[in-house]
């Protein structure tokens, strides 16, 4: 038997994936893609729910019995506690019993918790494996002699990385799992054709703009420079807290660098400055100078972004925008953490992970963001030359 060629346009599976199917091979491929991407999740699962069945096969026994005492011989057992002024008597055993009953139930919640985790993991395999194929009109095209599949703005990964080699640039329909962003497979259309309604549809649920969280409809209004009323208030809404919580935690911080610098001096006057005493003023003085500093900062980006929203301005970069992930050092006050950014000549942009995997690195995009604060509030794919505006 010849073997199906491994190629984005291959006819037998373009038929397949048509008729809403996935082919042998690419079931094959997106369950192991998807147990690399998501393997934690059962295997936590299966952890607990192993863990609460052999806690249960020790606790359940005297459940039972536990549960009929408990609410009978209330005075039996009592413990006296004697304290300085006063003693009390405890029944400490009821307590006890209280406490298992307890522990038995929490591990009852966490079996059935793992259970539902583990259940929609298997639903999501077999939603992935046998869920619905839909189809788009898309477009590939080439990078530094690297093939992009790109529909509503977006990159779609192709289900093998082989299957792009050769494939000629231009329009397409696409068959694929719009949940996953895997693309199928995909059949050449021309230039005339367009999308159908739930093709349409599908686009402008899954365009570039909707995956970092904003509207497409905003696009005309912030291409003339101008924010819509949605994204003022979104602004103002979304901008860097500086409320009583933030003055509570942060007069707490400086006070304690303040008040451990003072310290310091008063000793250092009564008994001289010695090189302990002196580290002692720099440390709290340093402490309480950075707490001031982030203090500020928080106060300036607060002010900067309401002037945003109020002033409504959006600048537009057009150009080639990059992607970069990696770690942010945390310089030892806390956990790095992994960040995915959009970087651009004008600024830097942190996304999530899903719009850092939409976006097509390399190629020319419009950016929109606010001229105080350099907050994204758009982007979009720029149109290759003679590419008509339905598509």
């Amino acid at each position: 038997m010849v073997a199906v060629p491994l190629a984005l346009e291959a006819p037998e599976i373009v038929a397949a994936n048509a008729n809403g199917n996935l082919t042998g091979d690419q079931r094959r491929v997106l369950a192991r893609d998807l147990y690399g991407e998501h393997w934690k999740t059962p295997v936590a699962a299966l952890g607990w729910i192993v863990a609460s069945l052999i806690m249960l096969r020790i606790l359940l026994p005297v459940f039972g019995s536990l549960v009929q005492t408990l609410f009978t011989d209330n005075h039996r057992g009592l413990v006296p506690l004697r304290f300085p002024a006063f003693t009390v008597a405890l029944p400490l055993w009821t307590m006890l019993n209280v406490f298992l009953l307890l522990l038995t139930l929490a591990y009852v919640v966490a079996f059935a918790v793992q259970v539902k985790k583990l259940v929609a993991f298997l639903h999501l395999r077999q939603t992935l494996l046998h869920g619905q194929v839909a189809s788009v009109l898309g477009e590939v095209r080439y990078c530094d002699e690297r093939p992009y599949a790109i529909f509503a703005d977006r990159l779609v990964r192709p289900w093998d990385a082989r299957v792009m080699a050769g494939v000629a640039p231009g329009r397409y329909r696409f068959f694929l799992l719009p949940r996953f962003d895997w693309l199928l497979s995909a059949q050449r259309v021309h230039d005339w054709e367009h999308p159908t309604a739930d093709e349409a549809a599908l686009a402008a649920r899954c365009s570039l703009s909707v995956i970092n969280g904003f509207a497409p409809d905003a696009l005309p209004e912030n291409h003339a420079g101008r924010l819509t009323a949605e994204q003022s208030r979104w602004l103002r809404d979304s901008a860097p807290d500086i409320g009583w919580r933030v003055f509570v935690l942060f007069g707490i911080a400086i006070a304690v660098g303040v008040g451990a610098a003072v310290t310091y001096v008063n000793a250092a006057m009564q008994r001289g400055f010695t090189q302990d005493r002196l580290e002692g003023i720099f440390a709290g003085g340093a402490w309480a100078a950075i707490w001031v500093a982030i203090l500020v900062k928080q106060f300036v980006d607060n002010a900067n972004q309401k002037r945003d929203a109020s002033e409504g301005q959006v600048l537009v970069y057009e150009g080639v925008v990059n992607k970069w992930e990696g770690w942010r050092n945390s310089n030892g006050d806390s956990a790095n953490v992994w960040i995915c950014r959009y970087e651009c000549a004008p600024a830097s942009f942190e996304v999530s992970q899903t719009a850092f995997r939409a976006l097509a690195g390399g190629l020319v995009h419009r950016v929109y963001y606010t001229p105080k604060r350099a907050q994204l509030v758009n982007i979009a794919l720029v149109p290759v030359v003679g590419e008509s505006a339905s598509e």
